[in-house]
């Protein structure tokens, strides 16, 4: 029969995958076996106990006391392996931070930083993403700036023929800049800084509130002005298009397996990921019960976050990993203080979201989904929010400055 005491030991197992400082170990070693006051420091069983512990697996039967000895029942064993489960998904790669779900592949209290210049007086920052060592900043003004993350020293600028960029992306090894006027651009970031010069039409996507996502062999392209979305293969990046639906798109993200995709009649669609040139196909769909707009959505690892500026409310959708459903709807509550909540990011520990309209951010906890607190960050209003998996740097949509934090 399975004790509480054995538990721990075996999901250590899946634990031992995951980055931690063997404070449990540590703590046994001293002769201190946590809280519990039932568990001998001598018990082998000590330093797992404590692992799952600290990990929040394990709470104990009360603030003292393990009962090493009592039974698992069936409910303790699911809410066991369900945090397991959640530390396992969150924690095993820092790539989730930096929006990278998808495969490698071969081809490819905030401290400010200005991103401006004397030139760039009336700019703004439209988007900001991280490809794990450098920041990309979308300035209004045509512009697309490479910064340092760890010391926030502006290294590059590049510029898009016409229009102002509004959302970007790194995808193997490429940058992908969306406008809003309807066009999408790449370059190279090993090639000399200048021009964005490739231009890849528009696809048949309609100038619109860009999204842009990538699930390791297509880029995907919509917009909130249209229905259509545009899937440009790689290496050779001839689209195809289709709408799945028919509401706007309003958000695009990818959970490693499939692409969600948020329409505007509340719509969240689970569609498959199509074979060179082909059309993907809706699996699943969720009704969000709620009127939407457009946003950037997050997956953590876990979890799908969705932030709705127009009623200020934050959904959190768990995937399922079946590919017929059904996913569910985890989290469904207002945010205090962040006037339209448009933008998620994740650090691999926490969630951020800001404000579009006040520069207001909440911080959440994302294996437990709680908030932890709401704080201004320095910016009158937030449109890109970028992690390099140590901090987040929130971009200023009312002047070229971000923050780091």
């Amino acid at each position: 029969m399975l004790k509480r005491r054995h538990l721990p030991w075996l999901l250590c197992a899946a634990l031992l995958t995951l980055p931690h400082t063997q404070t449990g170990r540590i703590l046994a070693q001293s002769a201190i076996c946590g809280p519990f006051s039932d568990v001998p420091s001598s018990s082998t069983f000590c330093p797992f106990i404590l692992e799952a512990y600290l990990s929040n697996i394990t709470q104990g039967t009360s603030a003292t006391t393990f009962n090493p000895v009592d039974p698992v029942n069936r409910e303790q064993a699911v809410t066991f392996l369900s945090r397991t489960m959640d530390q396992t998904l969150h924690r095993a790669t820092s790539r989730t931070a930096i929006g990278k779900s998808w495969s490698a592949t071969a081809t490819g209290g905030g401290i400010a930083a200005d991103v401006g210049t004397a030139a760039s007086a009336g700019a703004s920052i439209n988007d900001i993403v991280s490809d794990g060592t450098f920041l990309w900043v979308a300035r209004s003004d045509s512009k697309i700036i490479k910064v340092n993350a760890a010391d926030r020293h502006q290294i590059e600028t590049w510029t898009i023929p016409s229009g102002s960029p509004r959302k970007l992306g790194v995808f193997a090894g490429m940058v992908w800049i969306a406008d809003n006027a309807g066009n999408l651009y790449s370059f190279n970031p090993a090639n000399t800084p200048g021009s964005a010069g490739v231009s890849l039409g528009n696809g048949g996507v309609t100038p619109g509130s860009p999204a842009l996502a990538f699930d390791g062999s297509n880029v995907w392209w919509a917009s909130a002005g249209g229905t259509k979305i545009a899937l440009f293969p790689l290496p050779t990046p001839l689209p195809t298009s289709f709408s799945p639906g028919t509401g706007t798109v309003e958000g695009m993200v990818f959970d490693g397996t499939n692409m969600w995709v948020l329409l505007s009649d509340s719509h969240l669609l689970k569609l498959s990921i199509p074979a060179p040139g082909g059309i993907p196909v809706v699996q699943e769909t969720l009704t969000l019960p709620g009127v939407v707009n457009d946003c950037r959505m997050l997956y953590d690892g876990s979890n799908i976050w969705i932030p709705i500026g127009t009623t200020g409310t934050l959904y959190v959708v768990r995937p399922s990993l079946s590919s017929a459903g059904p996913s569910s709807i985890v989290k469904n509550e207002p945010i205090p203080d962040v006037v339209f909540p448009y933008v998620a990011s994740f650090d691999s520990e926490n969630v951020m979201i800001g404000g579009l309209s006040n520069g207001t951010v909440a911080l959440y906890r994302s294996t437990t989904l709680s908030r932890i607190r709401t704080f201004g960050s320095g910016a009158a209003g937030v449109r890109g929010i970028a992690s390099d998996g140590l901090t987040f740097n929130v971009g200023d949509t009312g002047s070229t400055r971000f923050f780091q934090f």
